[in-house]
């Protein structure tokens, strides 16, 4: 009799630590699970101006692993390779893609390789996170023109047209970092006074892959087809 007792201990003792070590696992998968970057997406309808982006900081190309798609009515109308933030606590600033024109389009959002807490956060928004301190902060250039966020780079198209100056410029929207070719757009009637425009040309959709270096004309003789006068964008 004592040895069957003896016995009975010891398996509720091993059925203890059975239990202990399922629920241990349990949880570590759920965090896991959690914590895990995963192929993430998602369909709405437009609705506002801006798709806003949170962005972690990287220090090169390579650190943005993600390529985020947005599809309206099954179309791409912008692709780019992002470094998407984790969290709230880890986005560094906010990066936005203009979706106004497609306004009542059903559009799906696809971004690879993310957390979800992260993905959550992209988001419509008629406004800018910060736009309020935008050409307010410290080490802002005023004299010349510099883009609400994201990097720049050589300028691709310097034109007058009917009373206004346009200024194409390489753009990166989504890192400040090389990369995402996009010909950003400003506009001025006094060379002074700049107007940021929504990005002209945009890789993987307008473009077949980046839009590189290049620049604009006035086809004053319609030698294109587009009609008198028509500013013509020309890039590698």
């Amino acid at each position: 009799m004592r040895y069957q007792l003896r016995t009975v201990a010891k398996m509720v003792v091993l059925c203890a630590i059975v239990l202990t070590s399922t629920n241990l696992l349990a949880q570590t998968e759920s965090t896991s699970d959690s914590e895990t970057p995963r192929d993430q997406q998602r369909e709405f309808t437009i609705q506002s101006k801006y798709l806003i982006i949170p962005i972690q900081d990287g220090t090169s190309y390579d650190d943005m692993k993600s390529q985020l798609r947005l599809l309206v009515d099954g179309k791409i109308v912008h692709h780019h390779r992002i470094n998407l933030a984790e969290s709230a606590q880890t986005t560094d600033w906010y990066a936005y893609l203009t979706i106004e024109s497609y306004k009542g389009g059903r559009a799906r959002l696809e971004v690879d390789h993310v957390h979800q807490e992260g993905f959550a956060l992209v988001k419509q928004s008629d406004t800018i996170p910060g736009e309020n301190n935008f050409f307010k902060e410290p080490w802002r250039p005023q004299l010349r023109f510099s883009q609400k966020v994201g990097w720049n780079n050589d300028p691709n198209g310097l034109v007058y047209l009917d009373g206004t100056y346009h200024f194409f410029f390489q753009h990166n929207p989504v890192g400040l970092v090389w990369g995402n070719m996009t010909w950003g757009h400003a506009t001025s009637t006094d060379l002074l006074h700049w107007e940021q425009q929504s990005d002209k040309i945009r890789r993987r959709s307008m473009a077949r892959w980046d839009a590189f270096s290049g620049s604009a004309v006035i086809d004053k003789l319609n030698t294109d087809g587009f009609g008198k006068d028509a500013l013509v964008l020309v890039f590698s």
